[in-house]
């Protein structure tokens, strides 16, 4: 199982954001540019509104290739 938590690395430690109930875990710990992660604040507005898979059809291989 992946679950990825968002902290802040301060004075040599790292602050996780939310509880985690585990007791041991293999972590990777990616630093973000701090310029580049203000964009990231908001989701884009095509997340606003997704698509629902009932929405979805299914497209044949002869219309396909016609596009």
């Amino acid at each position: 199982m992946l679950h990825t938590v968002s902290g802040v690395y301060e004075n040599g430690k790292v602050r996780l954001n939310e509880h985690l109930a585990l007791r041991h875990a293999r972590v990777l710990v990616t630093f973000l540019d701090d310029e580049k992660m203000k964009t990231l604040d908001t989701l884009p507005a095509c997340f606003n509104n997704p698509v629902k898979v009932e929405q979805i059809r299914r497209i044949s291989r002869d219309e396909l290739h016609e596009r």
